[in-house]
């Protein structure tokens, strides 16, 4: 479940050294930087842009939100830096071991160093804010989630016409990365008030029927997923 955490603002003096292992990654800032920033904030920070729930943020043993399992993980935090547990996934070689907040973070949402960094950046305000989406003439724009937006467009031929956008890290483009092009990889629609609910889940076809049923059923967690009627398989 996505929380907000407090912003506060962060400086450094920051120099790019050519022989660093994650400088070519990384762009505005060095690894111990942005870990230095975001310590003592990987709870919200995992909750906000990794989507782990309050209960897979404590030092209790408990399903990997990775891999599975039934007691195999569990995330300590130590000195703030977000650490975590797994038997099974964790540690460098991911065959048992611990990991970071940033290791979490990447390996949750399939991020390279470089888009997790900015995201961190953006999640802590100590970067520019996101870009405005690109399209001028969007009838309406549907937030699947952080990275990843459908805009419905006029169309003189059909009516109407939908268009995927996602955010590499810095700008927003059309052409989807590998992830989102595997089986069910994309992201439901309101993701986060489906892993809120306790009860009914109520499926539509489209994000404007979705949108309607949430009004008539405002206690029913309503959801559609993106590509047209023939898309369910791909999300």
């Amino acid at each position: 479940m996505a929380r907000q955490t407090s912003k506060q603002p962060h400086h450094f003096q920051i120099s790019i050294r050519p022989d660093d292992d994650h400088s070519r990654n990384v762009g505005s800032v060095l690894m111990q930087d942005i870990n230095e920033a975001a310590k003592g904030h990987w709870p919200s920070i995992l909750g906000a842009l990794a989507g782990l729930s309050q209960q897979q943020l404590t030092d209790k043993h408990q399903p990997c939100p990775l891999c599975g399992g039934t007691d195999r993980y569990r995330f300590d935090d130590q000195d703030g830096n977000g650490s975590w547990f797994c038997n099974k996934c964790g540690g460098k070689t991911q065959s048992g071991g611990a990991g970071s907040g940033m290791d979490m973070l990447m390996r949750k949402n399939n991020w390279d160093f470089k888009r997790a960094a900015s995201e961190v950046e953006r999640q802590l305000g100590i970067s520019k804010p996101k870009p405005s989406i690109p399209i001028k003439n969007a009838e309406a724009i549907y937030h699947y989630s952080e990275d990843l937006v459908v805009a419905r467009v006029p169309d003189a031929k059909t009516g109407k016409s939908f268009r995927q956008l996602w955010f590499d890290g810095n700008k927003w483009v059309y052409k989807l990365p590998d992830k989102y092009k595997l089986p069910n990889s994309k992201p439901l629609f309101n993701l986060g008030k489906i892993r809120a609910t306790k009860g009914w889940v109520l499926v539509t076809e489209g994000e404007k029927a979705c949108e309607a049923a949430a009004k008539h059923f405002p206690t029913l967690a309503c959801t559609t997923w993106s590509g047209g009627c023939k898309g369910h398989g791909k999300n």
